[in-house]
């Protein structure tokens, strides 16, 4: 879970600094802490959905852009991908899915 936040918090900083915001303008449009807002870009914390999507918000970017990992590549085709969710998928209990269904859901393009 420590890489995945430390991946995410650097997309976020990221995308911070490619608009040109400050921490302090972040925290500002965010109504979050500075120090909230920089240990979610260190990686040292996670933020909630409703955190995730203040932040898309105040960056002006979708929500699935905090989640493209500045150079990790993604799967080639949709059968690729299909195949890596199987595998990760694989041992996960019926709650899990259920939150991972509807987490899905809420993205997803209308």
């Amino acid at each position: 879970m420590r890489q995945f936040a430390e991946r995410l918090g650097r997309e976020i900083r990221r995308l911070r600094k490619a608009k040109r915001l400050t921490l302090e303008r972040l925290a500002e449009k965010t109504n979050f802490s500075i120090e909230h807002l920089s240990g979610i870009e260190r990686g040292f914390r996670t933020p909630s959905m409703a955190g995730l999507l203040a932040i898309a918000k105040a960056l002006n970017t979708p929500l699935t852009d905090l989640f493209r990992f500045h150079g990790r590549p993604f799967p080639r085709s949709r059968d690729q991908a299909a195949r890596k969710l199987a595998k990760i998928l694989h041992d996960w209990d019926e709650d899990r899915l259920a939150i991972l269904l509807e987490l899905l859901s809420s993205i997803r393009p209308r």
